[in-house]
């Protein structure tokens, strides 16, 4: 049994439309009519329009009812059109479902390599920053050592050896020992 409301002005309550109404159907009762139907005893031509497209919303996916929904497709003509219209729309989410998919797994392989490439970077940068600490250790230890053995050669200088002697020694060339004069 359908209850049928429609919208009404609070005060006087005059029907604001007669474009749009609720209709509630109580489709527990429908039951029975569907498994009567399954069941042979039931007849289609029976029913009112209106619980012929209850029965086809409320059981459209169930296999039980197929053969019922099948039979009202083919002899109502509105339900005909919608489930042309409900195919439709299911193919459409069909094929829009594996473009989000595609779309999705394409942000997701974006995003790996994105993210391993940043991974390689900062392994890169972490591996040049140890490389550049070493090399900058071993240039201050060689810096150490030119100028202990500048210091060597400013001190030899002083005592009166040759440029050629002081070269010798300290392995510093002739000319940065004449460069510390």
């Amino acid at each position: 049994m359908p209850r049928r409301y429609s919208y009404r002005e609070e005060q006087e309550h005059d029907q604001l439309t007669e474009v749009s109404e609720i209709i509630f159907y109580e489709l527990p009762k429908l039951e029975q009519r569907v498994r009567d139907y399954i069941a042979g005893k039931g007849d289609i031509q029976t029913l009112p329009e209106d619980e012929k497209w209850c029965i086809y919303m409320r059981y459209r996916h169930e296999q039980s009812a197929s053969m019922l929904i099948e039979r009202l497709c083919r002899e109502e003509e509105g339900i005909m059109f919608a489930e042309k219209a409900v195919k439709k729309v299911d193919r459409s989410m069909e094929r829009y479902a594996r473009k989000m998919a595609a779309i999705k797994n394409s942000m997701d392989r974006a995003q790996m390599i994105y993210d391993a490439r940043n991974e390689g970077l900062m392994l890169g940068l972490e591996e040049g920053r140890e490389k550049g600490r070493e090399e900058g250790r071993e240039e201050g230890r060689e810096e150490g050592r030119q100028e202990s053995r500048a210091e060597i050669a400013l001190t030899m200088l002083r005592r009166g050896w040759s440029t050629a002697d002081i070269s010798d020694f300290t392995g510093l060339t002739e000319t940065e020992v004449k460069a510390l004069l």
